[in-house]
């Protein structure tokens, strides 16, 4: 019986992890999408370069933990994505901007129990 609850310890525990990581990466995420949406949203040069060192700053903040916690092939992305976008002219910024929203909410969601995460 001792195995039995310790199992079922070792089973609470994982989960708790789980939650734990899917609650870190979907808030940090939703952290950053807040000032990409308004850089989208401006069409003012200087409010644009705001959300955007906004943005930076946020993802700045969030990437030591979400390396430990997702791929670094998805971090590279949005480190590579955000360097786009400050290099970027006014003419690419909405293309960028609306790709990098999108890889931001994929990393969002991608632990979460949904049936296209699944297949």
């Amino acid at each position: 019986m001792k195995y039995f609850y310790i199992g079922l310890l070792i089973l609470c525990l994982l989960l708790c992890a789980c939650y734990f990581s899917t609650h870190e990466v979907r808030s940090r995420t939703q952290a950053m999408l807040l000032p990409l949406r308004s850089a989208l949203q401006a069409e003012d040069p200087a409010n644009r370069a705001r959300a955007l060192a906004e943005a930076e700053a946020s993802w700045k903040k969030a990437s030591p933990v979400l390396d430990a916690l997702i791929s670094h092939e998805r971090t590279f992305e949005v480190s590579s994505g955000l360097e786009d976008l400050r290099l970027a002219g006014p003419e690419e910024f909405d293309r960028l901007c609306s790709g990098l929203i999108t890889k931001l909410e994929r990393i969002a969601g991608m632990d979460l129990p949904r049936l296209s995460n699944i297949l």
